[in-house]
């Protein structure tokens, strides 16, 4: 279900990376919005680096060996009045539009939530466009909370889409 990236993997994981969010999210852009996020986020340069690095995780979602998705996991980023102590944020997760509603990434969820108890994480917490009301729905679901309203600032996103609510799950084993 889930597969973790590999330097090796780097041009498969820049593929499922800009095609779930541009099928997902391609219409929350102004003109030329879409392909400044996608090369900023997803180019090759900064994909090597976090996988490489020691705060980033970046892994596969599949389904019969295709990818179908992607997450994204940053450790040790402070929760806004929580401090940082044994966080994790779920930084990205998307799952290709066919796939949706297949309960894959409930069960990608679950195998990121078992990873973060393995590694000794007290508390996982994303943010979530405000208007994606199935989102929502499935975090809560699954047990997340929500914490508090953000703003996404990027430039081209469509500024009546930018509102968003950050939700939190307390692992509540180590604390």
């Amino acid at each position: 279900m889930l597969e973790k990236a590999r330097p090796d993997h780097i041009q498969a994981l820049q593929h499922i990376c800009c095609t779930a969010y541009a099928l997902s999210f391609g219409s929350h852009w102004t003109e030329g919005g879409l392909s400044y996020y996608l090369e900023a986020q997803f180019n090759l340069q900064r994909l090597e680096k976090e996988i490489t690095g020691d705060l980033t995780n970046y892994f596969f979602i599949t389904q019969n060996q295709d990818h179908v998705g992607f997450i994204k996991l940053c450790n040790d980023v402070e929760l806004p009045g929580e401090g940082k102590a044994r966080t994790c944020e779920i930084e990205k997760f998307y799952v290709l539009p066919k796939w949706k509603g297949k309960g894959i990434g409930a069960a990608a969820l679950t195998a990121v939530i078992d990873l973060s108890i393995l590694n000794k994480i007290d508390t996982l917490f994303l943010c979530v466009l405000d208007t994606n009301i199935d989102a929502i729905r499935f975090y809560k679901k699954a047990g997340f909370k929500f914490h508090s309203k953000t703003r996404l600032e990027v430039p081209y996103f469509k500024d009546e889409l930018r509102g968003m609510d950050r939700m939190v799950m307390s692992l509540g084993i180590y604390d």
